[in-house]
């Protein structure tokens, strides 16, 4: 059963070009280096599995990492409220609600990346096994998989 119902039959599915696309521009020297991070350990478990249509998503992640990182700092800095001298009164610091949308991009994004257990699970990622790689075995072991799965 596919993510939005069963898998449609006698569908042709599209084939995208395999690989770690290359970040962009935009980001700033956290995201890049998340973005960088993120994408080699998606890389080393299944080469095809990130493919060079998934920039934005990573470019999304890797962004909102960078964000939330910064933004948990400054609101840690400046208190969860803070004071209007005109007032006299407390208010919520701002920088928390961006803290919380820039959270909620990346958790999407990686929902769309095999981001958490149950992603994964979904997608039923393994990490390789260089020793089953050598001896053959993986072959096998990926055909009583599918046959048990």
């Amino acid at each position: 059963m596919g993510a939005r119902g069963p898998t449609s039959k006698g569908k042709k599915s599209l084939a995208f070009t395999p690989g770690v696309p290359p970040p962009p521009d935009n980001l700033d020297a956290v995201a890049v280096a998340e973005y960088n991070r993120y994408a080699a350990e998606l890389a080393s478990k299944d080469a095809d599995i990130l493919q060079q249509v998934d920039m934005a998503y990573l470019s999304i992640y890797a962004q909102g990492f960078s964000d939330w990182k910064r933004l948990t700092v400054l609101v840690r800095e400046q208190g969860e409220t803070l004071n209007n001298p005109e007032k006299g009164t407390m208010y919520p610091n701002p920088n928390n609600n961006a803290k919380s949308m820039a959270q909620s991009a990346m958790e999407k994004a990686l929902s769309k990346l095999a981001g958490s257990p149950a992603d994964r699970a979904r997608l039923a990622i393994t990490p390789k096994d260089p020793a089953e790689e050598e001896s053959g075995m993986a072959d096998v072991i990926k055909l009583s998989q599918r046959k048990t799965g």
